[in-house]
């Protein structure tokens, strides 16, 4: 084991570091990590441990106490197909060529600085000889080589990523664990993203659900005044065998409507917060049952985005089947907002052992660390 005060790039954030690490470790199935006794005895860590603690080793979605997503970016300088080479630079033919891939990633990071990605102090250290040896670099580098480019998460999966959010790096303290990553609406609109659950994950097991009712939990950055919901699917509209292929467009349609649970305005104080609602066993009944593979939706920059559908239902329905951008597919949660948001998590948790009551994400305040971002100013 390399201890860890060789690893400069950890120490740069490590409250950031191993929150994900951890993250990254159930993202992947790892159930068991080995932790130096310095680092259990390290009070910053310990919200990254109890996560790691609660969620390991739930392979099994119905037995599962919790479902989570951790919303983030990966710049992978092996992706052509994103970074292409002739806008990039080459690929060079081994990983261990150092300047090559140095200039091509010094391009890619480029694209994103505005969104907080950066190559470090070291971005040559980053990429040097060997696999394992670039554990040694000197400090963080959002650009790898081959590494996981989409969000951490079990059991809830984020859909449209590209198209409907933005990724961001290195937001808020240090002090608070999520900001290494996030993601947002796209400042050009739509204010929309939707989030589908697995199935088999809200499935009756009595000895996993032990209340009438799920609770969900969102972390998001207070950053900026705008204002934004999470919403859930609502029951869906029954639909009779003979109905017409027309009737029945429209009545999925209809079944896209989403009512909200949680409704929040930012108030500018640049810290990671977060919301919980509960939700009653009927509402969560209809996640993961989403059933259309496409909606043709207008997706606007207004709060009342589905409100219109209670308003008017079968204008509403034509309206849907007749739009012809293709938005989100088989939303079972969507988050809708009036301008420019950051989210870091959401959960689903069955029962409240998976609920953490000393997040940091409930503090007023962080006041033993790095101080949070500036205002936030709108271009």
């Amino acid at each position: 084991m390399i201890r860890r005060s060789i690893l400069r790039w950890f120490q740069e954030a490590p409250v950031w570091n191993m929150y994900w690490s951890c993250l990254w470790a159930l993202h992947v199935g790892i159930d068991q990590v080995s932790f130096l006794r310095d680092d259990l005895n390290n009070t910053r860590y310990h919200e990254a441990f109890r996560f790691l603690r609660l969620f390991a080793g739930e392979k099994n979605p119905q037995w599962a106490g919790g479902a989570f997503i951790a919303l983030r970016g990966g710049l992978d300088a092996a992706d052509v197909h994103s970074f292409p080479e002739n806008t990039f630079g080459q690929v060079p033919e081994g990983f261990w060529i150092k300047e090559p891939l140095y200039d091509r990633a010094r391009r890619i990071v480029a694209k994103f600085s505005e969104q907080g990605a950066s190559l470090g102090k070291d971005p040559v250290g980053v990429f040097s000889s060997g696999f394992m040896e670039n554990r040694r670099a000197k400090s963080m580098s959002d650009v790898g080589w081959k590494i996981h480019a989409g969000n951490y998460q079990r059991y809830i999966t984020q859909l449209e990523v590209e198209q409907t959010s933005t990724a961001w790096w290195r937001m808020g303290s240090k002090c608070q664990p999520y900001g290494r990553f996030a993601r947002s609406f796209k400042e050009e609109g739509p204010y929309v993203m939707g989030f589908s659950v697995n199935p088999c994950f809200l499935a009756q097991v009595p000895e996993v659900q032990r209340s009438d009712s799920v609770r969900i939990r969102i972390v998001y950055l207070d950053r900026g005044t705008a204002s934004w919901q999470l919403k859930i699917r609502a029951a869906a509209a029954a639909v009779h065998s003979h109905t017409s292929q027309r009737q029945q467009q429209q009545a999925d349609a209809l079944s896209l409507s989403f009512d909200p649970i949680i409704q929040h305005t930012n108030e500018d104080s640049g810290l990671w917060k977060q919301r919980t609602a509960v939700i009653t066993k009927d509402q969560a009944a209809v996640l993961g049952r989403g059933r259309i593979e496409a909606i043709e939706e207008p997706l606007g920059k207004k709060m009342n985005h589905t409100a219109e559908f209670s308003s008017s239902p079968s204008a509403a329905a034509a309206a849907v089947v007749s739009t012809p951008n293709k938005a989100i597919t088989t939303a079972d949660l969507l988050l809708v907002g009036n301008g420019m948001a950051w989210f870091h998590m959401i959960q689903l948790l069955k029962n409240d052992q998976h609920f953490d009551a000393e997040a940091s994400s409930l503090r007023e305040e962080i006041s033993d660390c790095s101080p949070p971002l500036a205002p936030f100013v709108s271009s």
